[in-house]
């Protein structure tokens, strides 16, 4: 039997689906303090114009490494998009 965990990442590459894929059982890591630096609420495209990386992210209300991902909350996300 393989378990997986992991934490949440906003649009998560692909080696995230193949790992839920290949497990029996897999768990979502949301109990955990949020990484301001991870990826966890971001995340790159490629611009087809420029060929340039760019960043976009989630915007989230009163963001902390002391809190625990599952508690955080967005910010009206349909303005940014």
């Amino acid at each position: 039997m393989i378990v997986s965990a992991m934490q949440p990442y906003y649009f998560p590459s692909i080696h995230y689906y193949q790992l839920i894929f290949s497990s029996d059982i897999f768990v979502i890591l949301d109990n955990v303090n949020f990484i301001n630096r991870g990826f966890i609420h971001k995340n790159y495209f490629i611009d087809r114009a420029t060929k340039e990386k760019k960043i976009f992210n989630l915007i989230i209300e009163k963001k902390s490494q002391n809190k625990l991902i599952k508690d955080l909350k967005l910010i009206d996300y349909k303005k940014k998009f």
